[in-house]
């Protein structure tokens, strides 16, 4: 990911400090999860995922519904 526009709160610092929340859902299976925080994201900078994220882990039988929050 990159951050494209910071926030420009300089309360606590110049940098934003973010994390991603993940829900998602099927007829058969739940999932909710949160990345680790993301410290000191500047414009332009690029961040990774861990491998250890997942947007749903689960079954599904005919769909899924997903939502991924900043």
């Amino acid at each position: 990911m990159q951050t494209i526009l910071r926030s420009g709160d300089t309360a606590f610092g110049p940098s934003d400090e973010i994390f991603w929340g993940m829900a998602a859902g099927s007829e058969l299976d739940k999932w909710d999860d949160r990345s680790r925080e993301f410290g000191s994201c500047d414009n332009g900078d690029w961040d990774w995922f861990d491998p250890s994220n997942f947007a749903f882990l689960g079954r599904v039988s005919d769909s899924l519904t997903l939502s991924i929050d900043c």
